[in-house]
């Protein structure tokens, strides 16, 4: 059985579009075998419904409910899949071993029970399944989930002598780094891990073990030193593979991977630096088990990127990453990706292959614009120059699945699914600001029903009166009460009170509307005591927002910030979501190359389906139904 797994396939743009003849691999095999809509998890989000294609479990069990989760003692976001913990050196300059980590969700991988039953099995890129899993007789490389160098989701570099000084700092997954030119020269940092404090290493202000770089400014091209190596990158170009070495101590050095991109050299020198991952030949952070199988794919194929989130897309959000170069480097990464199963599938030593390409997902959320006449960042010019950047990549994802049915006969059972559809996302919802408006969250120094003046910039509730507050909001669709005995200093009352907090916010919610356009902004909102059940369900949201096409939670409140106007919109590159959107409509899709019997699958029904398929019982905590 290969299992191919695209993530973000949107049924309602493949379907138009497939009609049209432009995917006939997928075409042929609706018609060789079956084609159906599959629904996704409450919420619809891309770890919530790959952690239920993982275990066969809802989320109420799995205890996955978003990318973040929050500390009811602080009211805090962490991050939700997994925990990783840095080595430190041993006695100064010892080298302190590898870095832990830890996945945070319940239950095992389907997989595994059919690894440990006999079965061969081969998993590459799975989401959220990190660190890598140890498959009796198998093998897995890690995907989704897994942190930069770093220890971050993954954090790009800008090197440019167009900054300014106040230019120069964070942005949202990013480090700007303004070049100053001497002559045709400027010097910079590399910040690796933060280790910095516990090392010998130099570091950075933040505790990073950083290394020095260096630009020289050539003619069309930028000649780039750091660690030893030195390369010349025309303008427009990509580097080759850097390997950056960082001296923990004296003894133990940290290696790992990256690209350069020269934006340009005249008369700025301009240079992005793509999120630094492990090298897989020497690995620091866990993403093959075997690990010799890390060293066997770049023997084999060459360096390839390590981070989970592979497609940069706060770089193209900062307006570093140009859509254009974005769009290439998506189309290269699902080409590597494509040799890579190929190659795996032609070993013919395996009895369960599964491959996963995110590049649909990220593709979408970044050129819904393309698509869309009413977003506010939709730009004519940019679609007479580029088209439409999505459909290339769902063709993408078209040959892939051709190439792979060449390969294989009847004796193969093949499926190919997406874990959730997609929206438009123009507009946002200062939630935590509504909240405040309405009376149920309190600032210091503020009436009731006020916000601060000026409003917080900051994330993280600055300003926030606990114990004035009844609700808060984190995440892209998750509302918490400030519950007594729960939350430190929670005001509402367990029970009859919470109950009648929660239908009161629920039914003042669905009355909402957009002041710009009067369209509702709610589909459905669902408690979560009635939705999330299981071993997990008192880490579950309170309330679980589902939103109509076009809305979504504003990116501010997703750390618990806030917004001047309630609505505003969403001036992101960003352009397209799913996360907090309703799943009554943001189904993904399923093919096979056999008849299904007629009905409803479900994401969920996917694992104990496979396993049935291998002759193995699920077991008991799976709760989906075998749609064979």
């Amino acid at each position: 059985m290969i299992v191919l797994g695209f993530d973000g396939v949107e049924p309602s743009l493949l379907e138009p579009w497939m009609a049209e003849g432009a995917f006939p691999n997928l075409e042929k095999l609706a018609k060789q075998g079956s084609y159906s809509y599959l629904g996704s998890t409450n919420p619809p989000q891309s770890p919530v419904a790959w952690s239920s294609f993982t275990t066969g479990t809802h989320p109420g069990e799995h205890g996955i409910f978003d990318f973040i989760k929050r500390d009811p003692l602080t009211h805090l976001p962490d991050f939700a899949l997994n925990r990783i913990e840095f080595p430190k050196p041993r006695l100064g300059i010892l080298p302190g071993g590898q870095l832990k980590a830890y996945n945070l969700r319940r239950g095992d991988p389907f997989w595994l029970s059919a690894a440990n039953n006999g079965v061969r099995v081969a998993a590459l890129h799975v989401p959220y399944v990190f660190p890598a899993v140890t498959l009796p007789g198998g093998r897995s490389l890690t995907g989704l989930g897994t942190p930069d160098l770093r220890g971050t989701n993954s954090t790009f570099f800008y090197y440019g002598s167009d900054l300014s000084g106040a230019d120069e700092s964070g942005v949202s997954g990013g480090r700007l780094f303004r070049l100053r030119i001497d002559g045709n020269r400027a010097e910079s940092m590399v910040p690796g891990p933060p280790m910095g404090t516990e090392s010998s290493g130099k570091t950075d202000s933040g505790g990073y073990v950083s290394i020095p770089i260096q630009f020289e400014r050539l003619d069309g091209a930028v000649r780039i030193s750091v660690s030893g190596q030195q390369c010349d990158v025309p303008v427009g170009s990509w580097s080759p593979w850097i390997a950056f070495e960082f001296p923990v101590t004296s003894l133990w050095t940290i290696r790992g991977i990256g690209r350069f991109l020269v934006l340009e050299s005249q008369p700025e020198i301009r240079v992005y630096l793509s999120p630094i991952g492990t090298d897989p030949a020497r690995q620091f952070i866990p993403i093959t088990d075997p690990e010799q199988f890390g060293s066997d794919i770049h023997r084999e194929l060459g360096n390839f990127p390590t981070v989970g989130w592979v497609h940069d897309t706060s770089a193209v959000d900062a307006g570093v990453l140009p859509d254009d170069r974005f769009l290439l480097r998506v189309l290269e990464i699902m080409d590597f990706r494509e040799r890579l199963l190929l190659s795996q599938l032609d070993k013919r030593d395996w009895d369960l292959l599964i491959s996963v390409f995110t590049a649909t997902d990220r593709a979408a959320h970044m050129f819904y614009r393309y698509l869309d006449p009413s977003h506010p960042r939709h730009d004519p010019e940019a679609v007479a120059r580029l088209g439409q950047p999505l459909k290339t990549v769902y063709q993408r994802m078209d040959a892939v699945v051709g190439r792979v049915m060449e390969r294989i006969d009847d004796s193969v059972r093949l499926i190919v699914l997406s874990d959730h559809g997609f929206h438009h996302f123009r507009r946002g919802f200062h939630l935590n600001s509504w909240l405040a408006r309405n009376g149920y969250l309190g600032f210091r120094n503020t009436p009731e029903g006020g916000l601060p003046d000026p409003v917080p910039a900051d994330s993280f509730f600055p300003d926030v009166d606990w114990r004035r507050t009844k609700a808060y909001a984190l995440g892209t669709g998750a509302m918490y009460l400030n519950l007594r005995g729960r939350e430190q200093s929670g005001t509402v009352a367990p029970g009859d009170d919470a109950d009648h907090l929660l239908a009161d916010l629920r039914q003042k919610l669905l009355a909402e509307s957009d002041p710009l356009t009067g369209e509702s902004l709610f589909r459905a909102i669902y408690f979560g005591s009635q939705v999330f059940k299981g071993g997990a369900a008192s880490e579950a949201p309170d309330l679980q927002l589902g939103y109509y096409d076009g809305y979504r939670s504003s990116v501010k409140t997703l750390l618990g910030g806030f917004g001047v106007d309630i609505v505003e919109d969403n001036r992101d590159a960003w352009s397209g979501d799913h996360s907090a959107s309703d799943v009554q409509d943001t189904s993904g899709v399923l093919f096979t190359n056999w008849q299904l019997t007629p009905g409803n699958p479900s994401i969920v029904d996917l694992a104990p389906t496979i396993l049935g398929m291998f002759g193995i019982t699920p077991p008991a905590q799976m709760v989906g139904a075998k749609i064979v």
